[in-house]
């Protein structure tokens, strides 16, 4: 082969590799994968009398987050405690970020003091980390009869 198609030949290759580089890249980041898309910060109001649940936007999250960071009132200790939030509703520093239920749509907060999964939904009973730990079991009881 003489020089003139050499060159024309590893020009193709770099140019078809680039474009594959490319494609591989767009493809991976398209966030449309496996990734989930954050649609709101569900929050919850801790006091029992008042129950006040919403979904806030990113966008009014991080408005309220910003307001907290100018809080000096709170110690230091805080900063290693879940934040609480002023509620809307009742007026008291009670309002949590909280779980919503992906079968039902149910907000409610993480009940630490139970022996269960903290994902499980007080309305439906349905909880993402046991559905996930179930299938890895059956996934890794399958592989072991196959073999």
């Amino acid at each position: 082969m003489d020089e003139d198609k050499k060159k024309v030949v590893m020009i193709v290759i770099i140019v078809l590799c680039i474009g594959l580089a490319a494609g591989i890249t767009y493809w991976a980041n398209r966030g449309g994968s496996s990734r989930k898309k954050i649609s709101g910060i569900p929050m919850a109001c801790a006091n029992s009398k008042c129950g006040y649940t919403t979904e806030l936007t990113i966008k009014e999250f991080k408005k309220l987050m910003d307001g907290k960071r100018r809080d000096t009132s709170t110690s230091n200790i805080t900063s290693i405690a879940p934040s609480a939030f002023e509620c809307p509703e009742c007026g008291k520093m009670s309002l949590f970020t909280a779980n919503k239920c992906e079968k039902c749509g149910e907000i409610f907060l993480t009940d630490f003091n139970s022996r269960d999964y903290t994902d499980r939904c007080p309305k439906c009973g349905y909880s993402k980390i046991e559905e996930e730990l179930e299938a890895r079991k059956e996934a890794r009881r399958k592989s072991r009869s196959k073999e």
